[in-house]
């Protein structure tokens, strides 16, 4: 987990958590946000000495270490893709409590109606005769883009879930990358609870801040109470 502080011309100061699981937090110090940014957070730990921050009215641009420029609005705790053509646009965000990004999503996916499905969908509906588009992801793409994420954010993160949704006992994780390495953790850990049908534990580092937790089925790792990774991803397999 890493901070960048950033101030704005204005002098707003807003900080971020920027997680390598490709979750970033948002905090002006009273309020909070979390968004699953992975282009972001992987293009961060690329190089994060390299990163450069322009300061703006209640915004800031940050130039990442392969290029990327991004916006963080200081005034509804959103990130957002620069585009060449365009002052970055403020995006109004509903308030409130923080809650794990992980969490968010599912709820927010569970809790949304289907939408009818347009030309700026991301995920468009089959043609031919050929499967369509899950329910499940026309709801959560809409809810995205009514939380301000963008159409490759929407698309990244869909992606992602479907991905996730796949997964198998006898997957193969890539343990080359820290990501890897923790998920492996995770999985060897729930082999073991079910091998011996541990139906519930629980564990903290002695400072408090990392803990694992096993319940429902499911493995968590959390960081100062927030959920950074779980095995499986989704549901129980």
């Amino acid at each position: 987990m890493k901070e960048l502080r950033i101030t704005t011309q204005d002098q707003i100061q807003v900080t971020l958590s920027i997680s390598p699981s490709g979750f970033v937090k948002i905090s002006d110090g009273q309020r909070q946000k979390s968004m699953a940014l992975p282009t972001f957070t992987r293009a961060y730990f690329m190089n994060p000495s390299a990163v450069v921050v322009e300061p703006a009215v209640q915004s800031a641009k940050i130039v990442l270490s392969d290029g990327s420029e991004w916006v963080v609005h200081a005034d509804s705790l959103v990130i957002t893709k620069a585009t060449k053509t365009a002052e970055p646009v403020a995006v109004p965000v509903r308030s409130e409590p923080e809650t794990p990004a992980e969490a968010r999503v599912e709820r927010v996916a569970a809790e949304a109606q289907p939408q009818q499905n347009d030309s700026q969908e991301v995920v468009s509906m089959s043609q031919n005769g050929a499967p369509k588009t899950p329910r499940w992801a026309i709801a959560l793409q809409a809810v995205l883009r009514s939380q301000g994420f963008s159409n490759e954010q929407i698309e990244q993160i869909i992606a992602a879930v479907s991905k996730d949704s796949r997964r198998k006992e006898r997957e193969v994780i890539d343990t080359s990358t820290p990501e890897g390495k923790l998920l492996d953790a995770l999985r060897r850990l729930w082999k073991t609870h079910k091998k011996f049908n541990i139906s519930y534990s629980r564990s903290v580092s002695p400072d408090g801040r990392e803990e694992l937790v096993f319940e429902n089925g499911v493995v968590y790792f959390k960081y100062d109470g927030q959920v950074i990774a779980r095995y499986p991803a989704y549901g129980v397999e």
